[in-house]
This record gives structure tokens, C-alpha cells and sequence, in this order.
């Protein structure tokens, strides 16, 4: 699933509330979205899918990152 999706989408995907993603826009330490006027709300999924697995932005959700990052660079999991 790539493209735009709906808050909704993204908090399905990531187990994460529509409430949660709303408190990260506000402040601005979600993923990227794009406004399209006051309720139209969308985000790629690509930069969701980065920022999800980002150990940056770990601290803030609970969906595991740790095997995806250690792959990408280079270190195969314990």
C-alpha cells in the first residue's frame, strides 16, 4: 500500500491511535503529512513506512524497529 492514505490507514497499519497521530502533528514529530484544507489529512505511506522504522523516532511508538535497522545497515540480528 503506497500512495496518500488517511490517518486512519496509518494508525491501523502501526497500531498507533488517530489521536496520537494528531498530538504528533501538532507537535510536528510524526511522520510527514500533507493538509489538504482542515479535515483533509494524508500521509505517504513511504515517509510513514521510513519514519515508523527510524530508531530516531522509536522512543515514540511501540512498533518494532530494532531487526529492519540493523539490516539496512549492515549488522545482521542477534
Amino acid at each position: 500500500m503506497y500512495g496518500l492514505v488517511t490517518p486512519r490507514q496509518v494508525a491501523e497499519k502501526y497500531g498507533v491511535s488517530i489521536a496520537e497521530l494528531a498530538s504528533w502533528r501538532r507537535q510536528q514529530i510524526g511522520p510527514a503529512f500533507y493538509s489538504f484544507g482542515r479535515n483533509a489529512i494524508r500521509y505517504d505511506m513511504a515517509d510513514v513506512d521510513d519514519w515508523f522504522n527510524d530508531l530516531r523516532s522509536a522512543h515514540l511508538h511501540h512498533f518494532p524497529v530494532g531487526d529492519r535497522w540493523l539490516w539496512q545497515v549492515g549488522v545482521a540480528p542477534v
